[in-house]
């Protein structure tokens, strides 16, 4: 992985850590653990295999090697 690319992963992780508050403006209905939670799927669960399937090549090989 080339320094840009890990530079701009840094950016982003920055980004999504410091914005989880922003959608509370805009969902007054909910609780605050409502958005906590759904910032949580998306920042810990979704986003990271979403950028290990974009920037590893044959993810699954790497979790599950084929036996020849």
């Amino acid at each position: 992985m080339n320094s840009t690319l890990g530079f701009a992963l840094a950016v982003a992780a920055g980004v999504l850590n410091g914005s989880f508050a922003l959608p509370m403006k805009r969902t007054t209905k909910w609780a605050w653990e409502n958005t906590w939670l759904m910032w949580t799927l998306s920042a810990l669960l979704i986003l990271p295999w979403a950028t290990a399937f974009a920037t590893v090549p044959h993810l699954w090989d790497v979790y599950f090697p084929r036996q020849y």
